[in-house]
């Protein structure tokens, strides 16, 4: 059991047996396995439960942890983790440039819905960027939680997941407009006003999720270092964390998909008196070809 243990974490490239290794971190925040209690092995300690008090618990760790099929999954994530997210940030990083360079160095720039989509583009290759600044915690490249890059990585992080939302909601709303009020097009779905809403959003990002900066510190755990909100402030922040749950998740849901159900009830109303229309000029084109044919045979009749 103690082999077939070590060999699962060796498919991690982990040791569980070494303080403060990743196999520790995986295992429960940095947690430390307490000293070998006569065996020689930490692993053994952990798996034989001598330290543990709680059934169901080995050393305060839940035993399903330690199973085969727990740590095969545990390895199918790190793989993903490891590979396949790098790969994705970078694939999403370099596509948002190519997107916002498309969408405002062509003629497309003049497009009031290329303006959100191009805004859209640019947060979401920030937010990439704040999310492989957190990855590179796994190949030990330090930089999330270290002073001063802990509350901007955080703060951006947040403001671009709030802008997101909110630039594929007036991206919806626009298109909502255009299409139920088609004479008001002109008006209200301009360039400039296009432009005007998104750095109001972005302001208004900016300035809701400040505490962000001020909120935030780099504490210790199990002698690692991690980025978490200040003691002080845990309340403050799980209050904001309900608003921002709101602001970001429900309203903009409620709009969206209201939006949409619009949208579709005026695509399909249009179709429908199109289908009407369609009709009504087929029915008067063939009455006016059996009238023409009525009146040709009675010109026959009276010509004999």
């Amino acid at each position: 059991m103690n082999a077939s243990l070590d060999s699962s974490w060796a498919g991690f490239g982990l040791n569980i047996d070494e303080p403060g290794s990743r196999a520790n971190t995986l295992l429960g925040f940095g947690y430390q396995p307490p000293p070998a209690n006569g065996t020689g092995n930490a692993t053994s300690d952990l798996l034989d439960g001598t330290n543990g008090s709680d059934i169901g618990l080995v050393h305060g760790i839940p035993r399903d942890l330690f199973d085969p099929r727990m740590l095969a999954f545990r390895r199918v994530i790190h793989t993903f983790d490891m590979y396949c997210l790098p790969t994705v940030i970078a694939v999403g990083i370099l596509g948002n440039i190519v997107c916002f360079f498309v969408f405002m160095a062509t003629y497309l720039r003049r497009m009031s819905s290329c303006i959100y989509l191009a805004a859209l583009s640019v947060t979401d290759a920030l937010f990439l960027v704040t999310t492989l600044c957190a990855w590179l915690d796994n190949i030990n490249v330090d930089v999330y939680h270290r002073p001063g890059w802990c509350q901007l990585l955080t703060y951006v992080s947040f403001v671009t997941s709030f802008l997101d939302v909110w630039y594929v909601v007036g991206f919806t709303v626009e298109r909502y407009l255009a299409i139920c009020f088609p004479f008001k097009r002109q008006q209200l779905c301009s360039a400039r006003r296009a432009k005007i809403v998104v750095i109001s959003l972005a302001v208004s990002g900016a300035v809701l999720f400040n505490f962000a900066l001020w909120s935030s510190e780099v504490g210790f755990l199990y002698q690692r270092k991690y980025c978490a909100p200040m003691p002080k402030y845990y309340d403050l922040v799980s209050g904001l964390s309900n608003i921002d749950t709101l602001i970001t998740l429900i309203i903009p849901t409620v709009i969206i998909i209201t939006s949409n159900i619009r949208i579709t009830y005026a695509v399909a109303k249009f179709y429908r008196s199109r289908v009407r229309l369609e009709g009504r000029r087929q029915m008067t084109s063939t009455s006016a070809s059996r009238n023409e044919s009525c009146d040709l045979r009675q010109q026959r009749r009276v010509d004999g």
